[in-house]
């Protein structure tokens, strides 16, 4: 049942922009666990006024939206494409490719905004999903932009185009063998990241155009938005909570909110302005 949540945790942070709203990010079941480690044979400290041993309650779920104030930009295409052939010929003037680091909606809403717990699950240990998480690189284009995992996931990188790429990923926490590595056509590749840290950087070093955000979390609450730029966070314990909402290019916002009790459900949300 575990692996089955955490697997649904996993698909729900890969919605893309174009397609319908991010699926709520479900939470693993009741369990009484030690403190979440940090890499260390020594498990964290934590000043979590939170109770570790409070089990998850399914009607608890803390939702929102995430906007943006004043006239949406426009999405810039990319520059640099026809520096690989292989790149371009994929493309045209009419369907170009465009950027990826701020995408809103006709009505502000903004995708690919990473919305997680911060900080209120501390003292909580939750195991790794077995699956993979799956980055393709596509039409000179890495799929998704923004995602995340739980610490101890691997994530599993492959090359769908008919052109080589190069992988380098920048974590500043986690340290990663190989560091840096091209892959042909056809190849994949996979990296085990086992402590938790924000959101860094993978980038191609062939086409720099090219790049995705990757964010290693000790527990299972985040989504990703999608077009809608709605996300919902469920089954948390009761408790108080830091929830952030990132972005690649408008930074990040925090809110404080506590959920449990007569108050289950809870809703917060999130403006940016450029």
């Amino acid at each position: 049942m575990k692996s089955r949540l955490m697997a649904l945790v996993v698909c729900a942070v890969v919605a893309g922009c174009d397609s319908k709203p991010a699926s709520p990010a479900p939470g693993p079941g009741p369990t009484t666990t030690p403190p979440v480690g940090d890499g260390k044979k020594e498990p964290a400290k934590t000043d979590s006024k939170n109770d570790p041993a409070a089990a998850p309650d399914q009607e608890i779920a803390i939702s929102g939206k995430v906007s943006f104030d004043g006239t949406p930009p426009k999405r810039g295409k990319v520059q640099g494409i026809d520096s690989d052939p292989l790149c371009a010929a994929q493309y045209t003037e009419e369907k170009p490719l465009y950027k990826d680091e701020l995408i809103v909606g006709a009505d502000g809403a903004i995708c690919d905004v990473l919305v997680w717990v911060k900080s209120g699950l501390e003292g909580r240990r939750y195991p790794a999903p077995n699956e993979s998480m799956r980055v393709t690189q596509k039409g000179c284009h890495y799929h998704p932009h923004v995602f995340g995992i739980v610490a101890g996931q691997s994530i599993l990188v492959v090359n769908d185009d008919g052109t080589t790429h190069n992988v380098h990923p920048l974590p500043k926490v986690n340290g990663l063998n190989p560091e840096n590595t091209a892959q042909r056509a056809g190849q994949e590749n996979t990296w085990t990241l086992p402590s938790p840290e924000g959101p860094f950087r993978i980038k191609c070093d062939i086409h720099p155009w090219m790049s995705c955000f990757c964010l290693v979390s000790p527990h299972p609450y985040f989504v990703v938005t999608g077009g809608d730029g709605a996300f919902e966070l469920k089954n948390l314990p009761p408790g108080e909570y830091e929830i952030e909402a990132w972005t690649e290019k408008l930074g990040a916002q925090s809110k404080t909110v506590t959920v449990g009790g007569d108050k289950k459900k809870a809703k917060i949300d999130f403006t940016f302005k450029k």
